[in-house]
């Protein structure tokens, strides 16, 4: 039985990732568009654990509002639910009860779980170090 143990990915690129790859409809088509010679633009509310991932949207076209810049800091959840509403934002969040909270008042949102951001590591993992899997890669 051979142990196998991985590089470490840094956690915000890992999530980068994992949006990234999100089949999300109104994820993926809430980037800036031109609408009749106007923009028109969806922007992000980053929660805390994401704020990291700021320029990392920006970088790929997005306008993003990260919940220290909204001066929103250890609020509440609904607070910041009520943010993203008041300001046409999607929320994207880790946490289950923002998420339940903008479901419940119309507020666009996308949950990262966890089990989301394994899947996505591991498939990296895999595709990179595809020699680590030749082997019995069984763990006990």
């Amino acid at each position: 039985m051979r142990i196998h143990t991985y590089p470490t990915l840094k956690l915000e690129m890992v999530l980068y990732l994992c949006i990234k790859s999100l089949s999300c409809d109104t994820f993926k088509n809430g980037r800036s568009s031109d609408v009749n010679g106007e923009k028109e633009s969806l922007k992000l509310l980053l929660d805390e654990m994401y704020a990291g991932l700021k320029e990392y949207f920006e970088a790929l076209g997005w306008g993003v509002v990260t919940v220290h810049d909204a001066g929103l800091k250890a609020a509440k959840d609904r607070d910041i639910v009520e943010y993203a509403k008041k300001n046409g934002l999607l929320l994207i969040t880790q946490d289950q009860k923002p998420a339940d909270l903008a479901g419940l008042i119309g507020v666009k949102y996308v949950l990262i779980s966890n089990a989301l951001v394994t899947k996505i590591a591991d498939a990296k993992i895999r595709e990179k170090y595809p020699d680590l899997f030749k082997a019995d890669h069984s763990q006990t």
